[in-house]
């Protein structure tokens, strides 16, 4: 055997060992990676409704579109540091997107509180040109809506109540926050949900006061 058959020899050894380290050693790394957590928001439960008004007929309410900040915009869950700097967190994401959760909770919210006196349907579940028996529409600008380094969740968000035909009926900004329980994502998520909820009570509140002047 000369030199060079030697040299292939060795070479083919080599190959024939570390493939299977490399392999094996990929597979390990891969099964060390934790698998992510996925969340979802929750509406109010149906016996939380305080708005009662029986001279209000039923409504359709189209909720959305909702526009939150591009940083926002992902599935990973964001937490506002101090120094305004964020931190992603990769392994705890968002079942659906924020903007859809936002649109589908708010619409929940505000049928229950109403006693179903208003029927809401999320923008983005609306087909084209399916707006047709649509009374009102909810706009819903989100400008933050996190939690802080400081153990408060933030809902800063403008709503602005229009006809069918975008003609602006009332507008309004809200800053409102919350304490979380504790540390942990779920106690970040169940503080959200509270806002959220706080915000459907002001918002039915003042959908419901709208459609009873407009009756009188």
């Amino acid at each position: 055997m000369n030199k060079i058959q030697i040299k292939r020899f060795t070479l083919i050894i080599l190959v024939s060992v570390m493939i299977p380290i490399l392999i094996n050693g990929c597979t390990t790394i891969s099964s060390r990676t934790p698998a992510p957590d996925y969340y979802i928001l929750t509406s109010l439960k149906k016996e939380v409704s305080p708005h009662r008004n029986k001279t209000i007929r039923p409504k359709n309410i189209i909720v959305g579109p909702v526009e939150i900040p591009a940083y926002l915009d992902r599935d990973n869950i964001v937490i506002r540091d101090i120094d305004n700097k964020v931190t992603i967190l990769h392994f705890s994401r968002w079942a659906e997107p924020l903007v859809n959760a936002i649109e589908r909770i708010v619409s929940e919210n505000i049928s229950i509180l109403s006693h179903d006196k208003l029927a809401c349907y999320p923008f983005s579940m609306i087909v084209p040109d399916g707006d047709e028996n649509i009374d009102l529409k909810l706009l819903i600008n989100v400008y933050q809506f996190e939690r802080a380094a400081d153990g408060m969740c933030y809902l800063d968000v403008e709503y602005f109540l229009t006809l069918p035909n975008n003609k602006d009926l009332t507008h309004k900004r809200i800053k409102l926050t919350e304490t979380a329980e504790g540390p942990s994502v779920k106690d970040t998520i169940r503080c959200q949900n509270r806002l959220l909820d706080e915000f459907s009570q002001i918002v039915t509140g003042k959908l419901l006061s709208v459609l009873t002047s407009k009756n009188n």
